[in-house]
């Protein structure tokens, strides 16, 4: 693997050798290392969606902070527009919730893996997870908001 490995490609790999090692086994996770904010519960509440459930992966997912439909662009000469103009007068409350892929975990049928099934379609189940507990890491703000939630998480459970 490399910084352009595809998570398809890596999980088609280790797929195989699981398969080839250990024929019994049915499902198979990938856990990102850049999401510290995961939970056990969650992972173990994706495998219950795929030994319950007929489909083919069960991924993490979340709300977006702001509805996606009031999305905005910022030109070259720093102006500024809608993504798209019909949703201008539209109140915030009145737009559809969206949701992003959390990036925490992926759990596949082996054989999902291996014959790299698109993981987001209708065969995939949703795993809910609240924003709050759902930071990804690729730059230093990341990292830091991550350790802020992180420390606020654990006071709250004292």
């Amino acid at each position: 693997a490399d910084d352009y490995a595809t998570t398809a490609a890596v999980m088609q790999h280790a797929s195989s050798w699981v398969k080839k090692s250990f024929p019994d086994i049915e499902n198979l996770c990938c856990v990102y290392a850049t999401a510290p904010l995961l939970s056990s519960s969650r992972i173990l509440e994706g495998l219950d969606a795929m030994k319950s459930q007929p489909c083919d992966f069960a991924i993490s997912v979340t709300t977006f902070a702001f509805p996606i439909q009031r999305a905005l662009r910022i030109s070259m000469n720093d102006e500024i527009s809608f993504f798209d103009e019909k949703f201008r007068s539209t109140r915030s409350q009145d737009l559809d919730e969206a949701w992003h892929d959390a990036g925490q975990f992926y759990w596949g049928r082996i054989d999902a893996w291996i014959k790299q099934l698109p993981i987001i379609s209708d065969r995939t189940k949703p795993i809910k997870i609240s924003r709050h507990l759902v930071q990804d890491i690729d730059t230093p703000e990341d990292w830091a908001r991550a350790e802020w939630l992180f420390k606020s998480i654990n006071a709250c459970e004292l």
